[in-house]
């Protein structure tokens, strides 16, 4: 499992215009489990811990400059060498990182999600 079950990230729920693509890329590229999917809503996380729930919205605004939505997402990992297979698991399957930085308190990955919103 990529990330266990010492990871630490609040519950959110995003609404989003293309359910299955965004479905695919928290389970596929970031590793997150699917717990519940339904035509409309997908329910993600870890050992059945709810991270990340996706609900169908055609309403959704595309981010812009003048609009952003949300800001970004960030997940905590309980020791640094989990970032590392993170890493690992992201070049296993193709995925680019926009960037990475060590905050002395804390190392961080930035990424794009499908849609181009950085994480």
């Amino acid at each position: 499992m990529l990330l266990n079950n010492e990871a630490l990230l609040g519950y959110v729920t995003l609404r989003v215009k293309d359910l299955k693509m965004m479905t695919q890329f928290y389970n596929e590229t970031i590793g997150l489990q699917i717990i519940n999917e339904t035509e409309t809503r997908a329910m993600l996380g870890v050992d059945n811990r709810k991270i990340v729930e996706l609900i169908t919205s055609k309403d959704v605004k595309q981010a812009t400059k003048a609009y952003n939505g949300l800001y970004h997402l960030a997940i905590l990992l309980p020791e640094e060498r989990y970032l590392g297979q993170i890493l690992y698991h992201f070049d296993a399957v193709g995925f680019d990182i926009g960037g990475a930085g060590d905050h002395i308190y804390s190392q961080a990955l930035y990424m794009n999600d499908p849609r181009g919103k950085w994480y």
